[in-house]
């Protein structure tokens, strides 16, 4: 039981159900749901009527509050009657532990442990709960929308509100259905967590759209995000918030790629096309390149922060993306307490607070502590101003002040098309119009929240999980709201440019248009989309997928196929490529442009060059490329060259020696990222791996007098290698200088080094690594001196 306390779980739970009889219990169950039914479930102790109780797992008594009047009903010292379950959230509550009752995976367990291995998990009691009380047979018939609900399990209902709002966007709903579509085709088998909760997601996504379902079940995901971040779930009070910024990180994460910031600052088209420079240049020069996905298009736009020195008056000013600002609510001192009580209730538009007071608030000067002013004073000023507009505007009011007092006071916020220029202090015309907002419901047992989103048709639906009902302007506009989101109205003039665009799409699609391949582009199914949905979809961008040579970048599955062929025959010759493994690669056949034709659509490439001169970016793909078998050579040469040198490794690691020798620890740590690159990253299409390490470099552990520095400790700044394995070391990657250990001293340099000589055989081996790694640098004008080479 130890292993119990440590995990911090109620002792009394499993107790209370191996005395009972799970049959009996669930026949229990029923009665009560019979008495739901028929609004007659009172309160023993003060004999009410409620819709909402807390029911003890033992005798299924119903008391309507665990902390007040009705506490007493239960003698707090019997074991047996001491965990509740709330009918709304199902929270489970041990009231002698005061603890809350969570399922086995919130605690990363699956239930097969010796010590759970006799436990019920306290989901399946959760699920027998919501089967009767929430009534899901009565929900798929009680709907009279089109759209689709999701059940509230485990308190999910924050996050069920953030999936509505998400997953009905257009950009975001078909994007996430054509990677479900894609996922679905094959056998999708993978133990990573973040692909399994990014399936989930898609599922949802799909359904959403299709409205195959009117009702759906989130127990899968819920069940993946426990093992990811158990801190979202649980029953307590949640925050929609905290949930839409899990989601946008985690979405950005899956769908992310990287290109060069200088990309990204180009305004005028075609000036700067290039595609990526190689993979070692993007691994160690970071701060040169830009992570990009589709969500961060659709959320992020950019703040600049103007910091003033009070001594010295100097500025900075810095520019910082959002996906989502966050706005306190002003203070505004009402003349009386019935007027105060009058604009709560009529929620008066006039008097309240607007979200343009929120705004101002936001733009105010606030008093900065944290920074050192070049003139030694730490007494700043910052400010805010919006310097580039998001495609959705998603803005949090800020309503709990803690976890037990929320701020009701009513914020009213523009619903139809509205020129935000005036709200954001930026110039133009900024047209946004309301998709969709969320609200928070403070209810016995835990928080409840309301999505309600535009529809088509400009009319309002509200989703409270599995409850979907139309409701009018007023209510919208009344709305106690949390969750904002404005989405950035498109000019009338490009709706004939995307018509016309998505007509030669269709024409093309149903055969209707057939054209030669030197006559069709590729453009990325992201893009796409934006550009069918988003107001701003920004570049074209294209130049991630193309090597060095302006081929079709090739993956892990071009190169590595051809390399075990290869390597299973025994064909270590230099040119390493023989002609069947350059067959592989033929347009039809390579698995980077199996991926492009999957992750893009054909257009004429006359219309997707007039796209890249309208938006930027580029450059374009046509259906012709083929992928590169220059940069697949030399990917195997590299995977040939670890392996040459791992095989070294291991014939020399073991052996002894006299005396030993220091070796950089940060030399060391460089050195097995790359001699044992791992197989995630060359999935990510980092297919060179990481770069080698360059020169042994010894000398930031030694003094002025070229000693061991006294405050060099082993394993922690250095570490010791044998004689032999320092030889192989040196031979391949050059450098020093040499620092040698004895039982009673530390030497420096050649003078007692007694040579160790590698056998011919070896030295032919370290003679082809170098090579191979020279062909590298010179064919891709890679600088052996860069960062971490």
């Amino acid at each position: 039981m130890s292993s119990i306390k440590e995990k911090n779980i109620c002792t009394h739970y499993h107790k209370v159900l191996l005395q009972r009889s799970l049959p009996k219990f669930f026949q229990e169950i029923q009665k009560l749901q019979v008495l739901y039914q028929k609004n007659n479930l009172k309160c023993e102790q003060c004999q009410y009527k409620i819709d909402v109780g807390n029911i003890c797992l033992r005798c299924q008594a119903v008391i309507c509050d665990l902390e007040k009047q009705c506490l007493h009903h239960h003698n707090q010292q019997k074991s047996d009657h001491c965990i509740f379950i709330n009918l709304l959230s199902t929270q489970m509550t041990c009231i002698i532990c005061k603890l809350e009752i969570l399922d086995f995976e919130q605690y990363g367990l699956t239930g097969n442990e010796d010590v759970f291995s006799q436990w019920i998990n306290p989901q399946r009691i959760r699920i027998e709960y919501l089967r009767y009380f929430q009534k899901q047979e009565l929900s798929i018939q009680r709907f009279n929308s089109p759209n689709v609900g999701i059940l509230n399990i485990a308190n999910f209902s924050f996050m069920n509100s953030i999936l509505q709002i998400l997953l009905n966007f257009p950009t975001i709903q078909q994007i996430l259905s054509k990677v479900h579509a894609e996922m679905e085709k094959g056998d999708f088998n993978v133990k990573s967590i973040k692909k399994i909760i990014l399936r989930n997601i898609c599922c949802i996504s799909d359904a959403l759209k299709s409205k195959s379902v009117k009702l759906l079940n989130p127990t899968e995901l819920i069940k993946s995000i426990a093992q990811s971040e158990s801190k979202l779930l649980g029953y307590g009070q949640k925050d929609a918030y905290e949930a839409f910024k899990y989601l946008i990180n985690f979405l950005h994460e899956e769908f992310r790629f990287t290109n060069s910031i200088s990309y990204w600052k180009n305004i005028i088209p075609f000036l700067n096309q290039e595609a990526i420079p190689h993979d070692w240049l993007l691994l160690s020069q970071a701060s040169k390149f830009r992570d990009y996905s589709f969500i961060q298009n659709v959320f992020s736009g950019e703040l600049q922060s103007t910091l003033q020195c009070l001594n010295c008056n100097r500025l900075t000013l810095v520019n910082e993306n959002y996906s989502a600002i966050s706005l306190e609510i002003p203070q505004i001192h009402e003349q009386n307490v019935i007027s105060k009580f009058f604009n709560k209730l009529t929620k008066d538009r006039q008097d309240a607070v607007t979200l343009q007071n929120c705004l101002d608030l936001f733009y105010e000067p606030i008093q900065e502590m944290n920074f050192l002013c070049l003139c030694g004073s730490r007494n700043g000023r910052r400010t805010y101003k919006f310097s580039k507009f998001s495609n959705i505007l998603a803005i949090h009011i800020q309503r709990f002040k803690n976890k037990h007092q929320k701020d009701q006071t009513y914020v009213s916020f523009p619903v139809e098309q509205t020129n935000f220029s005036n709200l954001l202090n930026m110039q133009g015309d900024l047209n946004y119009q309301l998709f969709g907002l969320i609200v928070h419901y403070s209810n016995v047992g835990g928080d409840h929240f309301e999505s309600i989103v535009r529809q088509p048709n400009n009319t309002f639906i509200s989703i409270r999980d599995d409850q979907i009902n139309p409701v009018t302007l007023k209510y919208v506009k009344e709305s106690e709201a949390l969750m904002l989101f404005y989405q950035k109205v498109d000019s009338p003039t490009n709706y004939k440019t995307i018509h016309n665009v998505l007509t030669q799409y269709e024409l093309i699609q149903t055969g209707e248009i057939v054209l030669k391949d030197d006559e069709l582009s590729f453009l990325p199914n992201f893009w796409f989309e934006q550009f069918l949905t988003l107001s701003n979809p920004q570049m074209i961008i294209t130049s991630h997928l193309l090597c060095f040579h302006n081929q079709l970048k090739p993956d892990y599955w071009d190169f590595r196929q051809s390399y075990e062929n290869v390597s299973s025959q025994e064909q270590m010759n230099t040119s390493f490529v023989c002609d069947q493994s350059i067959n592989l690669q033929q347009n039809n056949n390579s698995s980077s442009y199996f991926q492009l034709q999957l992750q893009s659509v054909q257009l004429p490439t006359a219309i997707c060059q007039f796209l890249v001169e309208k938006y930027g970016g580029g450059p374009l793909i046509q259906k012709t490329i083929q992928t590169c078998t220059i940069c697949i050579e030399q990917a195997q040469n590299m995977s040939k060259r670890r392996k040459l040198e791992r095989g070294l490794i291991q014939k020399y690691e073991n052996c002894q020696s006299d005396r030993q020798f220091i070796i950089n620890l940060d030399w060391i740590i460089m050195w097995q990222r790359y001699l044992y690159n791992s197989k995630s990253q060359l999935q990510k299409n980092f297919i060179f791996g990481n770069p080698p390490p360059g020169e042994i470099n010894n000398l930031p552990l030694l003094d002025s007098n070229h000693q061991l520095l006294q405050d060099k400790q082993v394993e922690k700044d250095y570490s010791l290698i044998s004689q032999q394995l320092w030889t192989v070391l040196v031979s391949i990657y050059g450098g020093g200088p040499i620092i040698q250990v004895s039982s009673s001293s530390i030497e420096q340099g050649n003078s007692k080094l007694k040579t160790f000589d590698l056998d011919p055989e070896d030295n032919i081996k370290v003679k082809e690594i170098r090579t191979i790694l020279n062909q590298c640098f010179k064919m891709y004008n890679i600088c052996e001196n860069i960062d971490c080479i």
